[in-house]
């Protein structure tokens, strides 16, 4: 999360009665008998927001800024936490495919998980079913965050498939 400062100014002949700042929809800051205007608000979670202003003339004309949209990216460094729940380590299967299933979280939030190269379904409970080879599996499972870094956490695990034998 970020803070941010929104700065607006405005002029008109007849003077500004009011200047109105308005951030994601919201009115933080209302400033009269000036023709400036400023707000310092947070924190604000990464992603697009958007703002504009209002003036309002001693006339009384009003007009409005078109909106802007600003993107706050925030890079925390880290890289995120991923926890596989199934299948455990080791663990032996008859059958194929297999879901693999687990968590994953960051402080800036995750922008997706993969499994075996495939996109996973969910970003922090997720999950995604795998076709197996006869034989010892290795499943790669891969979390990257929304750090503007692109921090990658990698997790293998092996897993036998042992198909039923025709009798």
């Amino acid at each position: 999360t970020q803070f941010l400062t929104l700065n607006a100014a405005a002029t008109d002949a007849s003077g500004i009665k009011q200047i109105k700042l308005f951030f994601d929809g919201q009115l933080v800051a209302s400033c009269a008998m000036t023709g400036s205007c400023s707000f310092t608000g947070g924190p604000y979670a990464p992603g697009p927001h958007a703002y504009y202003a209002t003036a309002q003339d001693n006339s009384p004309a009003q007009n409005s800024s078109t909106s802007t949209v600003v993107t706050i990216n925030v890079s925390d460094g880290q890289a995120p936490t991923l926890a596989v729940l199934q299948p455990l380590n080791g663990q032996t299967f008859t059958s194929s495919p297999i879901t693999v299933s687990g968590t994953a979280g960051d402080f800036s939030g995750i922008a997706a998980v993969s499994v075996n190269g495939q996109t996973a379904s969910g970003t922090t409970a997720w999950s995604k079913a795998i076709s197996l080879a006869p034989g010892l599996n290795t499943i790669t499972v891969v979390a990257t965050d929304n750090s503007p870094s692109r921090n990658a956490t990698t997790k293998v695990i092996s897993v036998t498939y042992t198909p039923p034998s025709d009798a």
